[in-house]
């Protein structure tokens, strides 16, 4: 197996993961969000794993093609993108965030988009790819 295609079942395997959970568990991203607005530390080393793994994918899996792999590599920009934002600006992401009800359905979308876009990209990392 090459590097790129493992870089993408542990990514795509990790998103999904993540993506249950904001569906099934959204309570506990709400305390997570809680927890940034009081600046506890608990949220930078969660922002560090997740950085760690998008700096990953940029270097591994930097992959621009017209197919269900480019998810991963724009999952990977996107993550490195908004966890520099949240560690050197962290206030400028909760003044983005929505509020109240409105939030807890933002978490569940999010959770959905993430286990249909992890669904695909494994689907055809194991169905198509591994055929091959």
């Amino acid at each position: 197996m090459n590097m790129e295609l493992a870089i993408e079942r542990v990514a795509a395997l990790f998103y999904l993961i993540m993506g249950i959970s904001l569906m099934v568990r959204p309570k506990i991203w709400l305390d997570y969000i809680d927890e940034i607005q009081k600046d506890k530390p608990t949220p930078n080393a969660y922002a560090l794993v997740h950085l760690l793994l998008g700096l990953v994918i940029i270097v591994f899996h930097n992959i621009w093609s017209f197919d269900p792999s480019v998810i991963i590599t724009f999952v990977g920009y996107g993550v490195v993108l908004k966890m520099v934002i949240f560690l050197l600006f962290p206030k400028f992401l909760i003044g983005l965030t929505p509020k109240g009800a409105q939030l807890t359905k933002s978490v569940r979308i999010e959770g959905v988009v993430f286990t249909i876009l992890m669904v695909w990209v494994l689907c055809r990392n194991y169905l198509i790819v591994g055929a091959l």
